[in-house]
């Protein structure tokens, strides 16, 4: 098989478009493929004769250990209906882009496993402003055009873009394990902008979330028929915060904390939503028998259908948990994010909300 025809399958370019020939600089390690174009081709019938030619060079994905290139002498032709001039446009690049299609997706793909435009221009040896132009150039129409998807079933945590600074709240569907909006701060607005944005809120039933007073008083202020459900790993923290402490001060009570803990855990495994309703009762009691007036009793006490309702729905912030745990990830490696759009874009990015707009190529 002739070589020069190989290439042209394996690009693939088509008429008017063929490989005139191939070089290589083993210096530099890179390969150029040299393309011409069919003399007697017009793109459509008021093209006239051909003003001049520029030449064009894009960066195509590598060829072996090569990095490879593909050049061509493009023409310009007079325009008879007009009367301007009008350049060739080629199959396998977007318009006024220096790189192929092919080379774009490896950007894109690159940047869905690094999580950083950095790491990604360093692999691929451009510039870090290539990758990020590409990245926008891919998802901006995308995440304009992002809609809440219809779910059941939310949680709500609360993040930062950089350490101490701009928090923000994600929502995730707890059904797919996606998020589905971010909300600047974590206050009760959070519920609110969630609310007034959200096509469908009414088919909300149920909404897991910490016992944070901002996201509770949200919550029964624009969703007042849900219960929300309260992370059973957070009522541990708080046993482990609250009582865990009086054990310093009276090392006798070990045993009883231990009991507490047992009784904790067993609460969680119970179907029986009557029986859950009774040992919570007595756990709280309980605590507050050998501790005296404590503040996990009053939680538990405060909290008490939050903390029951799991026992219906079986709903955790794992899912969150795991979540943020990569979007503080994602911010440490990209060090914070100085615009609120870029972070909510590249968190939807991450996680496959939303998907680039990739062209045909023909």
């Amino acid at each position: 098989m002739d070589i020069l025809k190989f290439i042209e399958e394996l690009l693939p370019i088509e008429s008017p478009f063929f490989v005139e020939k191939v070089t290589k600089d083993e210096e530099r390690l890179e390969v150029c493929i040299h393309i011409g174009i069919e003399k007697l081709y017009r793109p459509h019938s008021d093209c006239g004769t051909v003003r001049q030619y520029y030449n064009k060079t894009w960066e195509h994905i590598n060829l072996f250990q090569y990095r490879c290139f593909i050049k061509c002498r493009l023409p310009i032709y007079d325009n008879l209906k007009t009367g301007k001039t009008e350049a060739l446009q080629v199959s396998f690049s977007r318009k006024n882009s220096r790189f192929t299609l092919l080379f774009e997706q490896e950007v894109l793909r690159l940047l869905g496993l690094h999580h950083c435009q950095q790491t990604v221009a360093r692999q691929l040896k451009i510039n870090t402003q290539r990758v990020e132009k590409i990245y926008h150039d891919y998802t901006n129409a995308a995440f304009e055009e992002h809609v809440f998807e219809p779910c059941t079933k939310i949680g709500v945590d609360e993040t930062s873009t950089r350490k101490g600074h701009n928090y923000f709240s994600i929502i995730v569907n707890m059904e797919t394990g996606k998020p589905i909006d971010i909300q600047p701060g974590k206050g009760a607005d959070v519920i609110e902008n969630f609310f007034h944005e959200n096509a469908n809120p009414e088919i909300i039933k149920d909404i897991s979330m910490d016992m944070s007073p901002a996201f509770i008083s949200g919550c029964k202020s624009y969703f007042p028929w849900v219960t929300p459900t309260f992370d059973k790993w957070h009522v541990y923290k708080l046993l482990g915060k609250h009582l865990y402490n009086l054990i310093k001060k009276s090392p006798e009570k070990q045993e009883d904390f231990d009991a507490i803990w047992q009784e904790l855990g067993e609460f969680y495994n119970r179907n029986s939503f009557a029986k859950a309703e009774t040992q919570l009762v007595f756990i709280a009691d309980y605590a507050e028998l050998v501790f005296g007036k404590n503040s996990f009793s009053k939680s538990i006490r405060r909290h008490f259908n939050g903390i029951l309702e799991h026992i219906r729905t079986k709903l955790t912030n794992g899912i969150l948990e795991g979540i943020n745990s990569k979007v503080q990830t994602l911010k440490r490696i990209a060090k914070g994010f100085r615009y609120v759009e870029n972070f909510k874009k590249m968190v939807f990015f991450i996680f496959g909300v939303i998907q680039p707009k990739m062209p045909t190529t023909t």
